[in-house]
């Protein structure tokens, strides 16, 4: 029998009826192939990255990295923005995730929707003050 892998040209004795590949390194580098494959992340990530539960890691890494506390659960998240959810992102009339007076956590009483551009004019004039 002719080992599964494309880049193997191995002939093997098939030991078990289930058998593929000639060795376990085969199996292991078809894999790790299929993985790196641009069609395959190109197809998992964009599907992947416009789902909620994606972006919600990437607001709360960003967040952190920030230094501002991110105290919303997934599901308070989810119930801030699920109505909107169409109208989010990062142009101008897009709606964004804001704090009042741009302090504190982003938690439940601190947070609300609003275009990209008024949440931008608030921190300028907050800037401005302080």
């Amino acid at each position: 029998m002719h080992c599964s892998n494309p880049g193997c040209s191995t002939e093997f004795e098939q030991v078990k009826p289930w058998q593929r590949f000639c060795q376990t390194k085969c199996k292991r580098r078809l894999r790790t192939l299929e993985k790196r494959d641009a069609e395959y992340k190109a197809e998992y990530m964009v599907e992947y990255s416009k789902g909620p539960r994606f972006r919600y890691n990437v607001q709360k890494q960003a967040a952190k990295r920030r230094g501002i506390e991110f105290l919303l659960s997934f599901k308070q998240w989810w119930g801030i923005w699920e109505d909107s959810w169409e109208q989010r992102g990062k142009l101008k009339d897009d709606l964004a995730m804001c704090r009042y007076g741009d302090a504190g956590a982003y938690e439940v009483g601190n947070v609300y929707l609003d275009t990209v551009s008024n949440n931008s004019k608030l921190n300028r004039k907050l800037q401005l003050r302080g």
